[in-house]
């Protein structure tokens, strides 16, 4: 048995976090908006963008509201990687 939940993120992650022990699956995996493409009510990109996996960035078009969320997840990760960088600088001088 697998439980696809698919409320979008971070909510999903919350309610599997909190229900898993009180569910008999084994497997139980987030799958955020994919029902909402697989249903047909969000399009997909066309197939060359998916082909050269920019599909993010037509959802981030389509969907504006997604493209701050997009951003600071970039923004974010720029952080972590310039954090370990000066760490590494520290460590070695």
């Amino acid at each position: 048995d697998i439980l696809l939940v698919g409320m979008g993120v971070p909510k999903q992650e919350k309610w599997i976090s909190k229900n898993l022990d009180k569910l008999d699956v084994p497997v139980c995996m987030g799958v955020g908006g994919s029902f909402d493409v697989l249903s047909g009510r969000i399009p997909r990109a066309p197939l060359w963008m998916q082909t050269h996996g920019m599909e993010w960035i037509y959802r981030s078009i389509k969907q504006p509201n997604r493209a701050f969320r997009t951003l600071a997840l970039f923004y974010f990760i720029w952080l972590v990687i310039l954090g370990k960088i000066v760490y590494s600088l520290k460590e070695v001088g």
